[in-house]
């Protein structure tokens, strides 16, 4: 009988993050809020009003590249830059700091790293942006 690779014991905690097509997720990174703040100020030098204007949600995906059985990249590690990105981490149902999934609005990778290593497996970041004022493609 050959020895089992490893061995589990106790409780798996789930937690909110799900692996990308092509990428074994370890960190998903999400931050919304407004490009620009409009700021008055009163005669007493304090603001008095302000605005926030044109929303957008950042992201940043990190993992382990999973090729597929040709050992090619695939799935979100083979996406192109500047383009529009499905991601399972922001589908479906998903609110996120109330940018919601469901309306359909762009998300754009705007640019990736790879890291390759002859002593470590292949490594994946991605970041983009959820623009909900243009509508996905």
């Amino acid at each position: 009988m050959p020895l089992d690779p490893f061995v589990e014991y106790g409780d798996l905690k789930e937690y909110d993050v799900v692996d990308e097509t092509g990428l074994l997720v370890m960190k998903a990174s999400f931050k919304g809020g407004y490009k620009k703040w409009v700021e008055k100020e009163g005669p007493t030098r304090l603001d008095e009003y302000m605005r926030g204007e044109n929303p957008e949600m950042t992201f940043d995906i990190s993992g382990r590249i999973i090729p597929d059985n040709g050992g090619h990249v695939q799935g979100v590690v083979a996406q192109q830059i500047g383009t529009p990105i499905a991601l399972a981490n922001f589908s479906g149902a998903t609110n996120i700091h109330g940018f919601d999934a469901s309306a359909g609005k762009l998300v754009l990778l705007k640019d990736a790293t790879r890291e390759l290593s002859d002593s470590e497996e292949p490594q994946c970041s991605l970041n983009g942006v959820v623009k909900p004022g243009i509508a996905a493609a």
